[in-house]
């Protein structure tokens, strides 16, 4: 138990460095947070109201020390699992006909071009420098949304551009950002196959979604010089062998 509140504290921890007490945290907001962090993990079950008062009720018991009214089994964890995948599976086929339709419509907008299949590019400001290859990395300020408008992640917001190996992005933004120069300013649209998938990337990113990335190229990062290699120590001078002894022959007596 103690293992799994310093955790999640943990995770709320991560964006910054700053003390509580420099950002004059109140004990409530930080009660709320962790509620918050542990009912994110629950957006896969996509819980009814009376579905969620059960698992409240199981939270409610377990902090206040009182006994399972269940004997836990192998048999529940199984019933979650199923439940968790079916429930998933059919948002996941139901957002497919949406992101299409959604796709369909902002990609036949005038300055829309098809780089690849599943990706589109807009450029809303030109640049003048290199375009960067997939091997390279790159600097770039973004901003994801989805196609309700949703904004889940923005380097803007953090102040702070991302520094990161092209290869290492999802296949869209790898395609499109290879397309851009340095200095442009694009919008960027991923069908579900070439962003995350039918899987998703749970609890922000539902399965077979469409995705929207605004994405400014500032940089093609220089690859780091290779280390000078290491010199070579000077060979010593060779040792000079004492002559042999001659060795006396035996005085006859």
């Amino acid at each position: 138990m103690k293992k799994t509140i310093l955790m999640l504290a943990a995770a709320l921890l991560l964006p910054s460095f700053a003390s509580a007490a420099d950002q004059d945290v109140k004990t409530d907001d930080a009660l709320y947070l962790l509620g918050f962090m542990s009912g994110r993990n629950l957006a896969t079950y996509s819980l009814s109201k009376s579905e969620l008062k059960q698992v409240i009720q199981g939270v409610e018991d377990a902090a206040a020390g009182k006994k399972a009214k269940i004997e836990p089994s192998p048999a529940y964890g199984q019933k979650l699992q199923e439940m968790a995948m079916t429930r998933w599976k059919k948002k996941a086929d139901a957002e497919k006909i949406e992101a299409d339709k959604f796709l369909t419509k902002e990609t036949a907008a005038p300055g829309v071009r098809k780089l690849s299949e599943g990706v589109w590019i807009k450029t809303t400001k030109p640049g003048t420098g290199a375009n960067p290859s997939s091997a390279d990395t790159v600097k770039a300020h973004y901003e994801c949304r989805l196609r309700d408008g949703s904004v889940f992640d923005s380097s803007r917001k953090r102040g702070v551009p991302l520094e990161f190996p092209l290869a290492n992005v999802i296949p869209c933004w790898q395609t499109a950002i290879a397309a851009m120069k340095t200095g442009e300013t694009a919008v960027i649209y991923c069908s579900p196959a070439a962003a995350y998938g039918e899987m998703g990337n749970p609890p922000v990113i539902p399965g077979n979604s469409a995705l929207v990335f605004e994405t400014e190229l500032i940089e093609v990062v220089a690859p780091a010089p290779a280390p000078a290699p290491a010199a070579k120590p000077a060979d010593k001078p060779a040792e000079k062998k004492a002559p042999a002894k001659t060795k006396k022959p035996n005085a006859k007596k």
